[in-house]
């Protein structure tokens, strides 16, 4: 009986674990748009560019809104990276530009952010 007990017990603090671990490598979209986008139809993932440092559209382009991720601790930069592409494709942007992530040991840790555009 005592190990029925020591078992069941067991049992919820590795469902508790696994569920915590979950949580840690799952992925916040936040996108924030200051004004409607003109004309909005989805794009495409693969058709949504993202431009880091210095670089920028080759399009004269309107800032629209902002992007952010959180919670990716254990996530692959790559998989973060289609995922703010889908996002902001679905709201109907052409891309990101200002695309950075923050510095590790940061409250940010791991924090994506980015402007988001459309090509005028």
């Amino acid at each position: 009986m005592k190990t029925f007990a020591f078992g069941a017990v067991a049992s919820g603090a590795l469902a508790l674990a696994a569920s915590v671990g979950l949580m840690a490598c799952s992925v916040g979209y936040h996108l924030t748009l200051y004004r409607p986008v003109p004309n909005p139809k989805p794009r495409a993932a693969n058709d949504v560019q993202l431009w880091t440092g210095d670089q920028k559209p080759t399009c004269p382009y309107d800032e629209i809104g902002m992007i952010q991720t959180d919670g990716q601790y254990g996530t692959e930069d790559n998989d973060i990276l289609a995922g703010i592409r889908k996002k902001v494709g679905e709201a109907g942007c052409d891309g990101v530009v200002n695309l950075k992530k923050g510095d590790v040991g940061t409250i940010g840790q791991g924090l994506w952010q980015g402007t988001v555009y459309v090509c005028k």
